[in-house]
């Protein structure tokens, strides 16, 4: 399961390389598009194929608008606005994609793929 979130993290750093070469819009920038293009799909389908969707979906998920974010402040000069009520949307907008990536991690379809969420837990009669 470690390996699916390390890979997951991984493809997100790649999706974040392939966008800086598409910003950059070099002629010399198109061979590392296609480069981390490719490194990115093949990361991904094996952070997916190393463990479960509930591993590797986080990942992506949280980690793909932040490191784009980063990417936009430190490489490009975008300005992230510093206000008291702009930083409190942030951080709240932040936490709320945290808590969904973390709820939807742990939903009880998961666990039995296309089962039923009641035929997941065994009734009190047949376990005595």
């Amino acid at each position: 399961m470690e390996k699916a979130i390390v890979l997951a993290a991984a493809a997100c750093c790649c999706t974040a390389a392939a966008s800086v070469c598409q910003r950059m819009g070099a002629k010399n920038s198109q061979t590392s598009l296609i480069a981390a293009g490719a490194a990115t799909m093949l990361l991904a389908s094996h952070a997916l194929a190393a463990g479960p969707l509930a591993a590797a979906q986080p990942g992506f998920t949280i980690l793909d608008p932040l490191s784009a974010s980063l990417l936009g402040v430190f490489l490009f000069g975008e300005h992230i606005r510093t206000g008291a009520a702009d930083l409190a949307g942030e951080a709240l907008a932040l936490g709320v994609v945290i808590a969904a990536a973390v709820t939807l991690s742990r939903s009880c379809h998961l666990a039995g793929e296309n089962s039923h969420p009641s035929r997941l837990v065994e009734p009190a009669a047949v376990r005595a």
